[in-house]
């Protein structure tokens, strides 16, 4: 493990752990990542993958509510669940039936998921929107990040796959190439930030539908008001990240800020990067802009 330190166009600092070429949060301890392919799964464990900023507490509020029965904010931070956070020991300890969530690639999840092949929740939001809103987690967050780059310079780092986590682009292309080659006979639901956003109801009784579990109609109504953005910002506040006694993990939970971030020229050039990157896959293609005639 080695700390790297950076710098953007713009001069900036950019500083995230090393481990094995991956970049990761400051705050991340080598043992646990180095750990995770030992991880022991059991069959019921539910697991949430997603790139960073893409509705993954959102996800684990409804799935947590879902396996619970009840419509009851989970009073926990997603983190205590996460593979790369939580150590081994701890998550041997939580009850069944589990949650966990990473921002990982497929391959480095636990070794036992191909043999169990437990449920993947794989959650999918406009990498535009993504953007923006890791840039502002980015400038944020003191103690994972200390980043103070403009705007400009970081969509430059996100465009390189140059920020924590890695490139947006082999991420879903990644997870894409699973469901494309049903490897290992993996169940995979994906869930796009933007459906569930329009329709929540409806989401939760998907992932109801996935998980197997009978969950009535008025429950899943209930669940997805119970995990609206406005009531999340508040329940969760006690459980949430904090830096500078600041809240920084729900900040807008809109769909298209990034119209408000995106130059017209960056926009193109986001267009044109995502097409060449992204020109053989489904999932993406609803978030490509078609260019004006």
């Amino acid at each position: 493990m080695a700390l790297r330190t950076d710098q953007d166009k713009g001069g900036n600092l950019h500083k995230y752990i090393d481990i094995e070429g991956k970049r990761f949060p400051l705050v991340i301890k080598e043992e646990i990542v180095r750990n995770i392919p030992n991880i022991k799964l059991r069959e019921d464990d539910v697991i949430i993958c997603g790139y960073p900023r893409s509705g993954t507490h959102w996800t684990f509020e409804m799935i947590s509510m879902l396996l619970a029965g009840r419509d009851e904010t989970i009073p926990m931070w997603k983190g205590k669940m996460m593979l790369s956070v939580a150590p081994a020991r701890d998550l041997d300890l939580a009850p069944s039936p589990r949650v966990l969530n990473t921002h990982l690639f497929y391959e480095e999840l636990p070794r036992d998921i191909t043999t169990l092949k437990n449920k993947i929740v794989y959650v999918l939001r406009d990498p535009r929107d993504v953007a923006v809103s890791f840039y502002h987690f980015y400038i944020n967050n003191k103690t994972g990040v200390d980043y103070r780059g403009a705007w400009r310079d970081f969509l430059e780092l996100f465009m390189n796959g140059e920020v924590q986590w890695g490139s947006w682009f082999e991420h879903v292309k990644n997870f894409e190439d699973v469901i494309k080659t049903n490897r290992n006979g993996q169940q995979i639901l994906v869930m796009n930030y933007e459906d569930t956003k329009q329709n929540p109801k409806d989401s939760v009784s998907r992932l109801s539908d996935f998980l197997g579990l009978p969950r009535s109609d008025e429950l899943c109504s209930r669940i997805a008001d119970k995990c609206s953005f406005a009531n999340m910002a508040v329940d969760k506040l006690q459980y949430t990240l904090l830096s500078d006694n600041r809240d920084i993990m729900y900040r807008k939970g809109v769909v298209g800020d990034w119209k408000n971030m995106f130059t017209v020229a960056q926009s193109e050039m986001f267009d044109r990067l995502l097409t060449h990157n992204m020109a053989d896959s489904q999932l993406v293609s609803r978030y490509i802009t078609k260019p004006s005639s």
